[in-house]
């Protein structure tokens, strides 16, 4: 098959690095996160398959971002770190500002919505061990453990963990468990 390069910037005066690549939902455009030169921040950047369109920046910080999903409504999912903590955000493309919807005190990080958009995995350190929780999207209180024991070690970003349509996850790390939600 052909093969066409999307991205012209890495190493550029302007820019470092790309990573983090994630498919939008129409499967025609790609996101990805593009680190500024001099580690001056990362931005969210969108651009078409075919090219036909300029990389569009949708969200510009002077943090470290890593991009971990796309929901199925096109919002891009994201970690934004500080100097001792992250939290998890999406943001849409269509200008308006990003929304928290994972914080805390310490590092919550990799999020990963559902199929069907209800329930959010992440990744947290708040217990002094990194373990997987799943949020509801609704009701942001209720909320379950997945891991125990430092286990999210093995499965990874939270996408390794596996949704299904009976609303529950399964986490294949050592020390994990099933957990059913409602």
């Amino acid at each position: 098959g052909t093969q066409s390069r999307l991205t012209f910037s890495g190493g550029s005066a302007e820019t470092e690095s790309n990573g983090s690549p994630q498919w939008m939902p129409d499967g025609r455009r790609i996101a990805w996160v593009r680190q500024r030169k001099g580690h001056d921040g990362h931005d969210l950047v969108i651009q078409s398959l075919d090219a036909t369109d300029s990389a569009r920046v949708v969200y510009r910080a002077n943090s470290l971002l890593t991009l971990t999903d796309v929901a199925p409504d096109g919002r891009l999912i994201f970690s934004e770190y500080g100097l001792v903590d992250a939290d998890v955000w999406s943001v849409s493309d269509d200008g308006a500002p990003p929304v928290r919807l994972v914080g805390g005190l310490l590092a919550q990080t990799s999020g990963a919505l559902s199929p069907d958009g209800k329930w959010i995995a992440y990744v947290t350190d708040e217990s002094g061990q990194r373990v997987l929780m799943v949020q509801s999207m609704a009701r942001p209180g209720v909320r379950y453990q997945i891991s125990t024991n430092d286990g999210i070690k093995g499965c990874g970003r939270p996408t390794a963990a596996r949704f299904s349509s009976r609303r529950t996850v399964r986490c294949t790390a050592p020390g994990s468990k099933l957990t059913g939600m409602r």
